[in-house]
């Protein structure tokens, strides 16, 4: 077990439950007092919402809205842009992450004219926070560095500071420790010059956090015990318990139990005395290690208990998981295998609901990003609209003119004609270049949709996919098989993260695309307990490093061979992949010594419910997009395999398609 660890984290959106309420009674009195719809009023608007948002952020959102209408009537931007800022914040904190991201972008748009650089720096540095949330971190990347050249253009240290620990956090969880202390020590640097001690040590705690990591318990003693230092001198008193948890932590790392004890009964009395129960679980947790440590298992069972009992109180799913785990271990220590066995099957009940609602939350931050990317599709359709409905008024207006100068003509003389046909000539060119640009903009919303619904056929395969491997996960689960499926997971783990990462463009590299098959199949065969081989073979006129293939297509296929003709097959069973080249087409088989596709249907006539097999539709549909849109080559065919007495002998499927690179 992973023994709890402090961490501080710089973040943008914080909930804050020490509510000043006298100050705030005070500005809502003078908020009454002051009905005039001026710049007084919406700065008293403004400083109502920013006390409310740490109590509740949605009863600040109103006052927010009310503070930016009457800037707006009042001329007064900075104000404006503020409240627009703060709305996007607040929706940050409730989890809205569409409207967080569309009010940050208005913060830049509105903040940018009037040249307030902070405020744009500010809704950078935002959309960096909803995008690292969402774990899109590359674009949250992009964002944070847009932050920090506008905050060192604006000349605003702090925030740049802020912005370099964001950085830090970022790459941190992004598994990349160097560049994480890099950013981490580059904030260090300006809260020094800056005289802002806190901060300083905040950003250190992180730094300790990487050496512990790293197994570098001195260095990381060493700032533990400098922040401890500055928390006393400042009465921090919480910062102060958890950074002295921290330094029992590495004690407990070092094998230093005695000095880790008396530390952390001196923290648990403090913790106490100011209701910290969070802090508690941690350290009821580091004593048991102690306690198990020294062989003192009548205070191993006693600490895990009391463990235990606090979390209750918490109602923390992770934290049940991790309590229950604990009494475990300290039961089997104590040879109360019984009890033991019960407090594992606890733990894996909670570890199992944890997993889920984690599971729940990726895929919840799947539909947001979907959601932002169709409202700035919506955006764009609609400023291409209010583009051509111009077009038709300012080409009605000119026409308007046209006839009324026509008419004056009518009564002039040859030169003023001869002066009416050069001027319409004109008129006429200016509309054909206006019906040009408009046809540009279809073809740029056509291009869109082809794109749109490529993506879309990608993103079918990758949930079809997902789930076959979660099932398989279960199965393991239920059969009580907890070593393959602990392997089974860390595997899928790797090629889920693969997948993600490799379904951002539309095509890979045929050597990325044969390392995601290769984690497939070893996936599959560990599920079915090895009973089938498989060899992949890439002839040596394909350059693995420029060739490309469409990402995934081949999944399908190849899962269709496995389920339906070698699983129910008895005895030897095989799967060859191979990678040709004919001229400047590729072929690849997909061979397998399985049933065969009529003893595989005869198979699924006899049950009940049939599951379609969405892969392959799939995959014939995207054939048929690339076809249609880029003219590609492309076929697949069905091969049934008999051997010398006629006898069925496995299913070959040959795909060809044009070589890209």
């Amino acid at each position: 077990m992973k023994t709890p660890i402090i961490k501080a984290i710089f973040i943008f959106f914080s909930l804050s439950v020490s509510a000043q309420t006298p100050e705030l009674d005070s500005l809502i009195l003078n908020l009454n007092n002051h009905p005039a719809k001026d710049s007084t009023r919406a700065q008293l608007l403004l400083d109502i919402a920013i006390k409310l948002r740490r109590i509740n952020p949605n009863e600040a959102i109103p006052y927010y809205a009310d503070a930016f209408e009457t800037a707006e009537k009042a001329g007064v931007f900075t104000i404006q842009s503020k409240a627009n800022n703060g709305m996007a914040i607040c929706y940050g904190m409730m989890g809205e992450y569409p409207s967080a991201i569309e009010y940050f972008q208005r913060t830049i748009e509105i903040s940018k004219p009037i040249n307030d650089l902070t405020r744009v720096a500010d809704g950078y540095n935002g959309l960096g926070v909803v995008y690292k949330r969402l774990g899109d971190y590359p674009q949250s990347l992009v964002y944070y560095t847009q932050a920090l050249a506008t905050y060192d253009s604006a000349k605003d240290i702090m925030g740049l500071a802020a912005a370099y620990a964001n950085v830090g956090v970022l790459y941190d969880l992004m598994k990349e420790p160097v560049k994480a202390l890099e950013y981490y020590q580059k904030a260090i640097a300006i809260y020094t010059k800056e005289n802002n001690p806190l901060q300083v040590s905040i950003a250190k705690s992180n730094i300790g956090v990487l050496y512990v990591d790293e197994k570098r318990y001195d260095e990381a003693l060493e700032i533990f015990k400098y922040n401890l230092r500055v928390y006393d001198s400042l009465k921090r008193d919480a910062e102060a318990i958890n950074t002295s948890n921290n330094i029992a932590h590495v004690y407990v790392k070092q094998g230093k139990y005695a000095d880790a004890d008396v530390l952390l009964k001196k923290n648990l009395q403090l913790a106490k005395e100011l209701s910290m129960k969070q802090e508690q679980t941690s350290i009821y947790s580091n004593l048991v290690e102690v306690a198990l440590a020294t062989g003192d298992l009548d205070d191993a069972i006693r600490y895990a208990n009391e463990h235990l009992n606090l979390v209750l109180e918490l109602k923390s799913k992770y934290l049940l998981a991790e309590a229950y785990e604990v009494l475990s271990r300290v039961y089997e220590k104590r040879r109360e295998y019984s009890k033991a066995l019960e407090a594992y099957k606890e733990h894996k009940a909670w570890s199992d609901s944890v997993y889920n609602e984690d599971n729940a939350r990726a895929f919840l931050a799947q539909e947001v990003k979907i959601e932002v990317l169709e409202k700035n599709k919506q955006l764009a359709e609609q400023t291409l609209r209010l583009e051509f409905l111009q077009a038709q008024v300012q080409q009605e207006t000119r026409q308007k003119w046209l006839l009324a100068i026509v008419s004056v003509l009518l009564l002039a003389s040859g030169i003023l004609f001869f002066q009416k046909f050069t001027q319409r000539k004109r008129m006429n060119a200016l509309l054909e270049e206006k019906n040009e640009r408009i046809s540009k903009q279809n073809a740029r919303i056509e291009e869109m949709n082809y794109q749109l619904e490529n993506r879309m056929l990608r993103a079918q395969i990758n949930p079809h996919f997902i789930f076959n491997s979660l099932s398989s996960i279960q199965h393991f689960i239920t059969g009580d098989d907890k070593h393959a499926a602990l392997k089974y997971l860390t595997k899928f783990s790797h090629l889920l993260r693969q997948v993600l990462e490799s379904s951002i463009n539309g095509n890979v590299l045929l050597r990325e695309e044969l390392k995601l098959l290769e984690m497939y199949l070893e996936l599959e065969a560990l599920r079915f307990d090895n009973n089938f081989s498989f060899d992949i073979y890439v002839n040596d006129s394909l350059d693995p490093d420029t060739v490309e293939i469409p990402t995934m297509i081949l999944q399908p296929l190849i899962e269709n061979a496995i389920l339906h003709g070698l699983i129910p097959k008895q005895g030897d069973r095989k799967l060859n992949i191979s990678f040709e080249a004919d001229s400047d087409m590729m072929e690849i088989r997909i061979e397998d010594n399985g049933i065969g596709r009529d003893a595989s249907r005869k198979m699924q006539e006899g049950k009940i419910r049939q599951n379609p097999s969405r892969g392959l539709a799939v995959t014939e549909q995207r054939l048929s997009v690339l076809r249609e849109k880029y003219g590609w080559q492309s076929s697949m065919h069905y091969h049934d395999m008999v051997d010398a007495s006629g006898e069925p002998a496995g299913t070959c499927v040959i795909l060809r398609f044009a070589i890209m690179g």
